[in-house]
């Protein structure tokens, strides 16, 4: 595979991603009939397993050699399982695979383990994980607040894939990048003002101390993850700036 090819393909990967995420939070509320899917084997970004093999990450965590290896072991066997898979198949298995990824890399960690590992998934997805049911509903965002998320998320989806099919047909590859992380940056501060200060200053709290070294923006470029659980109703208090 010549390198444009690998770049184009990662970037696709990307997209996918991001596009599994968004799907995977909300259908924790109203599941579809054929679930969508991410391929990311959620590695690399906020989520998922190859977070885990990152140098900082790892001593944040204070992971033993055992650790290390059986995480990597772990990882490894989630990747072979979806090699041979069609793109269909990926989409039908992969919430049953990622699922397993999670529990199995789960019993490896401590309890203390598991707790900051928590923190850091935050910390490296950024803003973009005010879309996780979980994040938006210890937050008590409104269902206004939600809506405003899902909206945002759901633009800069558009607007990559926008970008990603103008490199794709023969574009300004170094253009897109830098076009890409300008959306990603004003996204972010869209998502982040939609925020009361007191939920602000809560979800900065949920991300722990700072780790230098993490990967940023998480699945989908840090706009993926889901939608809070979808449109909820009546959901705390409080709106946005």
């Amino acid at each position: 595979m010549s390198r444009t090819s690998r770049f184009m393909f990662a970037i696709l990967s990307l997209m996918v991603i991001g596009a599994f995420a968004a799907c995977q939070a909300s259908a924790a509320d109203d599941p579809p009939a054929n679930p969508p899917a991410r391929q990311r084997g959620q590695g690399g970004g906020g989520r998922g397993g190859n977070l885990y093999t990152n140098e900082a990450v790892q001593k944040e965590l204070a992971l033993t050699d055992e650790q290390k290896d059986s995480i990597k072991k772990i990882n490894d066997d989630f990747r072979a399982s979806l090699t041979g898979l069609s793109q269909e198949d990926r989409q039908s298995k992969m919430p049953e695979l990622r699922k397993g990824l999670e529990d199995k890399i789960g019993a490896v960690l401590n309890d203390t383990q598991k707790a900051r590992m928590k923190e850091i998934r935050i910390q490296a997805r950024g803003a973009s994980a005010l879309a996780d049911k979980e994040v938006a509903e210890a937050l008590k965002l409104t269902d206004d607040q939600v809506n405003k998320i899902k909206d945002l998320t759901d633009s800069a989806m558009k607007d990559m894939r926008e970008a990603f099919q103008s490199a794709a047909n023969g574009g300004d590859r170094t253009a897109m990048r830098e076009k890409m992380t300008k959306m990603r940056t004003e996204t972010s501060e869209k998502l982040l003002a939609v925020l009361t200060a007191d939920q602000k200053t809560a979800f900065e709290k949920m991300q722990g101390a700072k780790v230098e070294g993490l990967p940023q923006g998480g699945a989908g470029f840090g706009f993926g993850g889901g939608a809070g659980g979808g449109r909820r109703g009546g959901a705390g208090n409080g709106g946005g700036n």
